[in-house]
């Protein structure tokens, strides 16, 4: 996991503690679309998807995540929030730092159905390291991870130059042939995706 995690987009998402109130927690950050208090959304990751570092702010000093990431942190494909143990493979604790105040996070962010996924967590926090109490936040995948929207636009690029390198082939010949119309076709695509590579190359001197 921790050659994936390398490649992850890197955010902090801070639980704060609030046992006065219904939820007894919510969320801030900086690096994630968030509807208050706690449904985040998770897009435009990178390559393997998001590291999530989630920070516990305890007001009272006497929560914190534990030391076992496997009690810390329950999750599920399904839309609603777990309270038996186990991970979902796409969104699994990595490991917990910072005295048990910090609990990491890999979203691979691969939504099911190819564009968005309700999914379903549970952070777990404890005093004893024995009893736990649940928190029930929301979470959103969108796939919308850097290396599938370059798949994307590469493909579009290539469909694209096809359709117009056969088209020329077309007009182009008077006694056009199925042979020459592939060959314009072959070209266009090429181009293409030398046109979408190009792009790229422009877009990372300029970043």
């Amino acid at each position: 996991m921790a050659d994936e995690l390398d490649d992850c987009k890197d955010v902090t998402v801070t639980v704060h503690l609030d046992l006065q109130r219904e939820p007894e927690f919510y969320f801030t950050t900086n690096d994630l679309p968030l509807t208050p208090p706690t449904h985040l959304f998770f897009n435009q990751g990178k390559k393997n998807g998001f590291k999530i570092n989630f920070d516990l702010d305890d007001p009272d000093n006497v929560y914190s995540f534990g030391n076992n990431k496997d009690k810390a942190l329950y999750s599920t494909e399904e839309k609603g929030c777990p309270h038996e143990p186990g991970q979902w493979d796409d969104f699994k604790a990595h490991k917990i730092t910072n005295g048990g105040m910090r609990l990491v996070v890999h979203n691979k962010n691969k939504p099911k159905n190819g564009t968005e996924q309700d999914f379903g967590y549970t952070l777990r926090i404890t005093k004893d390291g024995v009893n736990y109490k649940d928190l029930d936040p929301i979470g959103t995948n969108q796939n919308n991870n850097s290396a599938n929207v370059a798949y994307s636009a590469a493909l579009t690029f290539a469909v694209g130059g096809a359709a117009i390198g056969a088209l020329i082939a077309a007009f182009a010949m008077q006694n056009t042939t199925q042979i020459s119309v592939l060959l314009g076709a072959v070209v266009g695509g090429i181009v293409g995706l030398g046109a979408f590579f190009a792009t790229q190359g422009g877009m990372q001197r300029t970043a």
